[in-house]
């Protein structure tokens, strides 16, 4: 494989996302985790523990037991998935900023409620495209 710079990911460390760099640019083709950790110049356990980690997070990376060995398929809705919970955390904390009880009209609240209302409609506008045009589905295909 081609060495490139990785991709890196809000919430998660480099490693974790030199790893799903790695296991998407082998896409549609499994690795296995032996491979994959010299490949990365990292040991088994970390990458095990960085996929189970990723896995509580619910990024889609397919893990399957062969021998004595982990093998990984990257998901083409990887990438996606950033997507699905940018937009769930804007919702939530929109909700979080829209609950808060303040005695007064307060400027920077008003301010943040409306990036967030913004947001969160910029993305509902891309889900409800892309829902319209099938584009996920085809993903899935």
């Amino acid at each position: 494989m081609k060495k490139s710079k990785y991709i890196p990911r809000p919430g998660i460390d480099k490693i974790s996302s030199r790893l799903l760099d790695a296991v998407l640019l082998h896409y549609p083709e499994t690795i296995n985790l032996s491979h994959l950790s010299k490949e990365l110049n990292t040991k088994n356990e970390i990458l095990e523990e960085k996929l189970n980690n990723l896995n509580k997070m619910g990024i889609p990376i397919s893990i399957n037991k062969e021998e004595n060995n982990m093998v990984l398929k990257g998901d083409l809705l990887e990438p996606i998935s950033w997507i699905i919970n940018t937009k769930e955390f804007a919702e939530n904390t929109l909700k979080l900023i829209e609950n808060e009880k303040t005695n007064h009209k307060n400027k920077k609240k008003i301010i943040l409620t409306r990036i967030y209302k913004d947001y969160v409609n910029m993305l509902n506008d891309v889900f409800d495209k892309w829902n319209s045009l099938r584009l996920i589905e085809k993903l899935n295909d």
